[in-house]
């Protein structure tokens, strides 16, 4: 070295090429500055760039630098977007807005050339590109052209472990009614090896995926469609679901769902998929031990579900007793004694016990009148 580096100049590094030539690199820290161009706030990080490159279609591309000891990773840019002043550290994030011929985020009427505009992982605008681009005038569009954006399903309602049975859904069969229905399905569900189920559950995942699916909410007695879940990538609930009658069996009951979610949270923790109870029906399950659960899935924030206001037959044997629920069940499943009548309707019979507190998802919940609808409003159900 023949002459002192400026006081801004850090590490020397010395390299010798092929020729036997001897070079110099410099690593220097500079004052971030902060610019503003066409309302987009960007940080010029004076990086030392590792390495640069240009792949099959001319973008060119970094793999990283440092400032001072700091690593820095650098997002690929093109050509137009060369200045380091386009650069921003690890954290912060650029603004993204995709545009497309239609877009339907179905809380609201589609959108004829729209933009979706991101910010980091969260959306923060929808509407025409007009609106948007005029919102953020300096950040990068990318046009997908003639597609259509609309947000990835939620089925709220499955049973994965039910998956295996999926023919007997596709049968018709004129005289038999829902709860006959009910009936048959069990009778195969219990007659069928775990294997079967467990297959089956990994093929319901599948589908659900390969659907556009994101969001699950799974009804669980055999517990395993819960591994499926998991490594499937979905987000959700995985409800572990309770049925009994007999009041004598509500502790116990309670107590092995508690073990398992808590086990769970333990285990696994709850990032993409949550833990939960299910008590079956109203009329599945007795008082007591709709009682014991209201508490502890408020107290300890368990996410909770109820088939509800499924059919008819429900309704008619809440009301007054009498129908196919009364007559076709086995008396081991309804007696007066354990679920008396209430003379109420499914939803009012829930809110008697006060189950809507509990701000519960319900499956089904289409026999229901204006009355039912409003607690339904009321407790946010």
């Amino acid at each position: 070295m023949t002459e002192t580096p400026p006081p801004v100049y850090r590490e020397v590094a010395i390299s010798r090429d092929a020729r036997g030539h001897y070079h110099a690199s410099f690593v220097y820290e500079q004052a971030e500055e902060q610019s503003a161009k066409a309302g987009t706030v960007a940080f010029d990080l004076g990086l030392k760039t590792l390495a640069t490159g240009v792949h099959e279609q001319g973008r060119v591309y970094s793999i990283g630098g440092f400032k001072g000891y700091r690593w820095y990773n650098v997002r690929m840019f093109s050509p137009q977007r060369t200045h380091l002043s386009m650069f921003k550290k690890a954290g912060d994030h650029f603004m993204q807005l995709y545009k497309a011929a239609y877009i339907y985020p179905v809380s609201s009427p589609p959108i004829t050339d729209g933009i979706i505009a991101i910010d980091g992982k969260h959306i923060a605008a929808v509407g025409t590109a007009a609106e948007v681009m005029q919102r953020y005038p300096g950040a990068q569009v990318t046009d997908l052209g003639e597609v259509l954006l609309l947000p990835q399903a939620v089925n709220a309602h499955t049973h994965l472990e039910l998956t295996a049975l999926a023919e007997l859904g596709k049968e018709y069969v004129p005289d038999r009614s829902f709860v006959e229905w009910i009936l048959e399905l069990l009778k195969r569900w219990r007659a069928t090896p775990i294997d079967v189920l467990t297959h089956g559950a990994q093929e319901g995942c599948r589908m659900l995926v390969e659907s556009g699916t994101a969001v699950v909410g799974d009804i669980s007695n055999t517990h395993v469609s819960l591994e499926p879940l998991l490594e499937s990538g979905l987000y959700g609930v995985i409800y572990h679901e309770i049925y009994s009658p007999d009041p004598a069996n509500a502790a116990p009951l309670l107590q092995r769902a508690q073990e398992n979610v808590r086990r769970w949270r333990s285990e696994y923790g709850e990032e993409r998929i949550r833990f939960g109870v299910t008590l079956h029906t109203p009329f599945t399950v007795s008082p007591e031990l709709f009682r014991l659960t209201v508490p502890w899935v408020i107290e300890e924030n368990v996410p909770f579900c109820i088939h509800v206001a499924e059919s008819p037959a429900e309704t008619e044997y809440f009301f007054y007793g009498t129908g196919e629920i009364a007559h076709v069940l086995d008396p081991s499943i309804i007696r007066a004694d354990w679920i008396p009548v209430p003379g109420v309707s499914p939803v009012q019979y829930l809110d008697q016990l006060g189950v809507l507190a509990t701000h519960p998802l319900l499956a089904h919940g289409v026999q229901v009148n204006q009355d039912d609808l409003r607690l339904l409003k009321e407790h946010r159900a």
